[in-house]
C-alpha cells in the first residue's frame, strides 16, 4: 500500500477533514483516502462527458470539446436535409404538447382517484415513504 505525506497542509481544511471524519465515525486517515477517491472518481467521470468522439470509438486530438465548431457541424446536418412537409390539418406543435400534457394529467388524476378511495375504504395507509396497501396478514 502507498504512502502519502502532504505538507504545508491548511490547518483550517485538516480541522474540517476532522469533524467529518469524526462524524463518520473514521479515522483523518480513512476519510482522506475516501475523499480523494470521490474526488478522483468525479473528475474522471467529467472527463469522460467532455471528451467528443469521432466516429464512436476514439478521443479527437487532446479530450478538449470545441462547442462552437460541434454546434456549427450540427447546423450544417441539420441545413442538409431535405425539407420535411407537414400534411395539412397536421397539429401544431403546441397542440401535440398540451395533448400530452392533458393525458398525464388525467392518469396523475386517476391514480389520486383510486389512492383516495383505497384509503377511505381502509385498505392502504400512508407511511412515511408513501402509500402502502394494507396487508393484515403481517400487521400493516
Amino acid at each position: 500500500m502507498g504512502y502519502l505525506q502532504v505538507r504545508d497542509f491548511p490547518e483550517e481544511l485538516h480541522e474540517e477533514l476532522r469533524l467529518l471524519a469524526k462524524k463518520e465515525h473514521r479515522s483523518v486517515s480513512q476519510q482522506t483516502i475516501i475523499a480523494i477517491r470521490e474526488h478522483v472518481t468525479q473528475a474522471a467521470e467529467r472527463a469522460r462527458a467532455n471528451q467528443v468522439y469521432s466516429s464512436g470509438s476514439s478521443a479527437q486530438g487532446d479530450g478538449v470539446v470545441n462547442y462552437g465548431e460541434k454546434r456549427k457541424k450540427i447546423f450544417e446536418r441539420i441545413a442538409a436535409m431535405p425539407p420535411i412537409e407537414v400534411p395539412e390539418g397536421f397539429p401544431s406543435v403546441v397542440e401535440i404538447i398540451q395533448e400530452g400534457r392533458e393525458e398525464r394529467d388525467a392518469q396523475i388524476q386517476e391514480a389520486l382517484q383510486e389512492a383516495s378511495e383505497m384509503y377511505a375504504k381502509g385498505n392502504v395507509r400512508f407511511v412515511r415513504e408513501g402509500w402502502a396497501k394494507r396487508d393484515d396478514s403481517n400487521g400493516l
